[in-house]
């Protein structure tokens, strides 16, 4: 919804998002936080934001910015499915959180910040006293991650956003985190194949991605 919001000329309403003219962004934040749509994160992003960007620009939002691929391309994976998408940081030790159809630059900066900030091998790697990963600042496309207290402010937006998770596992299939802890002198990091990687295939609607994450045992 940022990408949208601040990123994006609204030609038929004449909204100039900018902090030079603050008008549509209180009307934006009054419309839909003030008034507690947080708690329907989901259904404003499928049900409000994506028909407006149709009625805007005559086409659906793109999934992901390439800049932002371009930038995280060492450091998380993309699972953009039909209804839903996630991503998942290299070595985090937390599930992700399912997130909506399309990934606007801010919301996957903060999810970024959240993997990185609360179950990064960097923590680890921290008290440990040994080479941190990911270096910083990483940079999500025009938003950067200064430092790890930086990414825990920008983790904490996310909290009051009722995301749901998805299952946890241990995730390195390309073995950066594992050559980086040979480097530091540590154990190989052991990826983990989910038992969970089909689970989503024959979803109809995003209606059952989230009855089917809320399904998921608890220690997932």
């Amino acid at each position: 919804m940022d990408a949208i919001c601040f990123m994006t000329p609204f030609p038929l309403m004449n909204w100039s998002w900018s902090i030079s003219c603050l008008e549509p962004i209180h009307k934006y934040h009054s419309a839909l936080w003030e008034e507690k749509a947080k708690d329907i994160f989901y259904e404003v992003c499928h049900f409000v934001i994506i028909p407006m960007h149709k009625l805007f620009f005559g086409c659906e939002p793109p999934r992901i910015s390439d800049a932002v691929i371009e930038s995280l391309k060492s450091v998380v994976d993309w699972f953009i499915e039909e209804f839903f998408s996630y991503i998942r940081v290299y070595g985090c030790s937390i599930p992700p959180h399912s997130l909506p159809k399309f990934l606007p630059d801010r919301l996957v900066c903060r999810e970024v910040a959240h993997q990185i900030a609360k179950g990064s091998v960097g923590l680890e790697l921290k008290a440990l006293q040994k080479k941190a990963w990911p270096s910083f600042p990483v940079h999500v496309g025009k938003f950067p991650l200064s430092n790890l207290g930086h990414s825990k402010v920008e983790a904490e937006s996310l909290e009051e956003v009722k995301l749901v998770n998805i299952e946890h596992r241990k995730y390195d299939p390309y073995q950066i985190i594992s050559r980086h802890y040979i480097h530091c002198n540590l154990k190989a990091y052991e990826h983990e194949v989910s038992v969970y990687d089909d689970i989503f295939k024959d979803v109809k609607s995003y209606e059952e991605v989230l009855n089917r994450v809320q399904a998921l045992p608890p220690d997932s």
